[in-house]
């Protein structure tokens, strides 16, 4: 592990640490993590072995092993706090169908190679700091599943960060920033190095009117009433905005959804 990777993987330590077992340990926008776990939880089928990879603190697996009760749910993540946490809530709480171990993306126990029908992730390819990484990341992804599984991601590319951004600097607005520890994946270039393993079927557009809504009308407002849009992201206008019907190509966090091939 380089120097690089062993800094965001302190980070994510450092997260564990902060907020224990609260759905924020991995996004502070809780509004934006709904959105998340039903475009995923949607696409899940009853019966199945799924795994999440890089879970986490767990939140959103237990949120997808209440919905999937038949299914077989293993969560993985190479932030032991991260699974320390995760294991403290699932022992707090009736999860026949749920399991969670420490596990590196990067270094995919083999044991486990075609054991899934499912495999998940959340925003954890960006945050591997080369493209060759995160195409390794998603080699070993589908080595996880069966062939003819699907793969879902739920990531971020530089695309639709800058299709955000350009719609705010049209306005006037600073762009948005990127997380020192994320690597915004550069779409078309990964299709193209992982097509000889598996067909992206469609991709969900989910979070497009909440960015919308969130990311630009209010920073639009708060520029003139000389407020910070980033706070308070616990409000009414942010629970409002996540019931928004799907508009647009300008969320930020899409789901890729692939099939093994």
């Amino acid at each position: 592990m380089t120097e690089v990777d062993l800094d965001i993987q302190n980070h994510w330590q450092k997260k564990a640490n902060d907020h224990g077992a609260e759905q924020t340990a991995t996004h502070s926008d809780t509004y934006l993590r709904k959105l998340e776990i039903e475009a995923i939880s949607s696409h899940l089928t009853e019966n199945s072995k799924i795994i999440d990879v890089g879970c986490g603190n767990g939140f959103s697996t237990m949120e997808f092993a209440k919905h999937y009760p038949t299914s077989q749910f293993l969560g993985v993540d190479y932030a032991s706090q991260m699974i320390k946490f995760a294991q403290e809530s699932q022992n707090k709480q009736d999860f026949p169908n749920l399991q969670f171990k420490e596990m590196d993306i990067l270094n995919a126990n083999p044991s486990l190679f075609q054991s899934f029908d499912i495999a998940i992730t959340e925003r954890c390819i960006i945050n591997l700091p080369k493209h060759e990484l995160q195409v390794q990341a998603f080699q070993n992804l589908c080595q996880l599943v069966k062939p003819g599984g699907k793969i879902l991601l739920s990531e971020e590319t530089i695309q639709s960060y800058n299709n955000i951004n350009n719609l705010r600097l049209e306005a006037n607005l600073d762009p948005m920033s990127i997380q020192w520890h994320n690597l915004y994946i550069d779409f078309p270039k990964f299709i193209k190095d992982t097509q000889s393993i598996a067909k992206l079927e469609f991709e969900v557009n989910f979070s497009s009117s909440y960015y919308l809504a969130t990311r630009y009308f209010k920073a639009l407002l708060c520029k003139q009433l000389g407020l910070n849009p980033a706070e308070d992201l616990q409000s009414d206008y942010h629970k409002y905005s996540s019931n928004l019907p799907i508009l647009g190509d300008f969320g930020l966090l899409k789901l890729f959804v692939f099939t093994k091939l």
